[in-house]
């Protein structure tokens, strides 16, 4: 039974020594489980951060579109608003050139009649402010 008792004792040993074998094993795997782990969490909380940043680009992004959207609006508005003057004014214009042209036109009828009516100061036989001889 001696012999017996100790193979028994010998596998008692080579199994404890398999155990701690096993246990550092673990323990190197745990450790390497932790760090892995932790690299993880940091990867999570950069893409978090990435995320709220994504997200405040998108927010910039819509109201860059939004401002952009109003200015094309107001620039349309303005534009519209320009043309209508300009329209008015031209009209205008060409109303002022029309009178103008009319007001020429009387007084170059008028100049033409002055020039063809006697001058006052002219002797004229048949006036009575001159005496006959």
């Amino acid at each position: 039974m001696s012999s017996e008792l100790e193979s028994l004792k010998q596998r008692i040993t080579e199994l404890e020594a398999e155990n701690v074998k096993i246990i550092a094993d673990y323990e190197t795997e745990i450790a390497v489980l932790k760090e892995e782990n932790a690299k993880i969490s940091e990867l999570k909380k950069e893409n978090s951060d990435l995320r709220m940043k994504f997200a405040n680009f998108d927010a910039e992004r819509a109201e860059l579109k939004r401002r952009i959207a109003e200015a094309l609006r107001s620039t349309e508005e303005e534009r519209t608003r320009r043309v209508a003057e300009n329209t008015k004014l031209k009209a205008r214009i060409e109303e002022l050139e029309s009178e103008f042209r009319d007001r020429l036109t009387k007084v170059e009828q008028k100049q033409t009649l002055n020039d063809n009516t006697p001058n006052d100061n002219t002797p004229n036989k048949n006036s009575s402010n001159f005496a006959t001889q």
